[in-house]
């Protein structure tokens, strides 16, 4: 139940409650600092008028914030200046114009006894559950500003700068939102090039952009010391005929690191995005019970039965499927540790096979641990390997 407001300060009251009122003659008369409006009959109604009746003392509502929500599925339109009576205060609304509850949003109003009326507060705008909002009020009068009125202070990733924002931008800063060069990690090789696509998204209007090696480990990736940066042209969503890169030829997780250089509606952005070089794990079946050469550890990833992944580690899982045949697991020596296997559920079961020297299909040559089921296998399994 609402607490007994009487002869108590209107400000100190408690908020912990809150009623329903029925609007009766465009006026509702509150009692506590939130209240639920509900239409006098049907579903929508005008709301005109506070009536201060019921506030200890009758000045005792200046500085009294009241706050109020549409009843659900009511639409209550809050209109501007209409003609109090007695102990009614009107609503005084920015520019005059008569803003529209839908059901269940809110508003923060204000008592004023100097103007004899009750405004919302400064910059306050209705809101609602589980629902987008359009651009209020507040947000439109930022758009009527110019210059420096405009001017605030903005994150642009590493730092705050000055920068002028529409509307837009509060609600969908201006920003980078996607960078790639279309490769994904890439193979460790002998020798070659590589071209990447590039790609990128953006949140604002872009006028000018560039891609760059900014950084790299390895090997120096410029074929030409001239190829990077490199210029986009509008939209700068990508560039047409990019400059290839060798691939890495020296150091297993190599990597690359590119950086898109983009001014968004005036202000400089960067992202950047990296291109790691590694090798191959190897998973298959191979009913030969001595080590496999490279050449068929190549062959484990040659049907659907077995396979490959570029990774910087031996974990993983997978399915394997065999007729009469053993499991074989082929990765990176270089690699710390020891591995662990499950099969089916069932720990263990695998043998280390010792070392070879393993061709990749780049042409790198690496020293690789091979390891064997233990047992000729007719069935598809899942293996994980710790």
């Amino acid at each position: 139940m609402p607490e007994d407001a009487t002869g108590a300060n209107w400000v100190t009251a408690s908020t912990r409650d809150k009623s329903t009122l029925t609007i009766a003659s465009g006026a509702i008369t509150p009692t506590l600092d939130m209240h639920v409006v509900a239409a006098e009959s049907g579903t929508a109604d005008f709301l005109d008028f506070i009536d201060t009746a019921d506030i200890p003392g009758p000045s005792d509502y200046d500085g009294h914030v009241l706050v109020l929500r549409a009843d659900t599925g009511d639409t209550i339109t809050l209109r501007h200046n209409e003609t109090p009576a007695g102990t009614q205060r009107a609503l005084l609304l920015p520019g005059g114009t008569n803003i529209v509850l839908e059901s269940e949003e809110m508003i923060a109003l204000v008592g004023d006894s100097d103007l004899a009326a009750y405004v919302p507060m400064r910059g306050a705008q209705s809101f609602t559950t589980g629902a987008d909002q359009a651009h209020t009020t507040t947000t439109s009068q930022w758009n009527n500003k110019a210059g420096t009125a405009r001017q605030v202070l903005a994150w642009d990733g590493s730092a705050f700068v000055a920068a002028y924002l529409n509307a837009v931008d509060i609600m969908e800063p201006a920003q980078i939102t996607s960078f790639d060069d279309g490769l994904g990690n890439t193979e460790i090789a002998s020798s070659g090039t590589v071209t990447p696509n590039f790609t990128a998204a953006y949140v604002g209007t872009v006028t000018a952009a560039t891609i760059d090696i900014q950084s790299y480990t390895g090997a120096d990736p410029e074929v030409n010391p001239a190829d990077y940066p490199i210029t986009l042209v509008t939209p700068f969503t990508s560039y047409v005929g990019e400059p290839a890169i060798n691939k890495e030829t020296v150091t297993v997780g190599a990597v690359k690191t590119w950086r898109l250089a983009a001014t968004i509606n005036g202000s400089a952005f960067t992202s950047d995005h990296t291109l790691t070089f590694l090798n191959r794990k190897y998973f298959g079946p191979n009913s030969q019970a001595a080590a496999l050469s490279s050449a068929q550890v190549l062959a484990l990833d040659a049907t659907g039965n077995g396979g490959s992944a570029l990774d910087a580690d031996y974990a993983g899982s997978w399915n394997v499927t065999t007729s009469g045949e053993y499991i074989w697991f082929a990765y990176r020596d270089a690699l710390a540790g020891t591995p662990t296997f499950t099969v089916g559920g069932f720990p263990g079961g695998f043998t280390d096979m010792g070392t070879i020297s393993h061709t990749n299909d780049s042409g790198f040559v690496e020293t690789y641990r091979l390891w064997r089921s233990d047992n000729l296998l007719t069935e598809t399994t899942t293996v994980v390997v710790t």
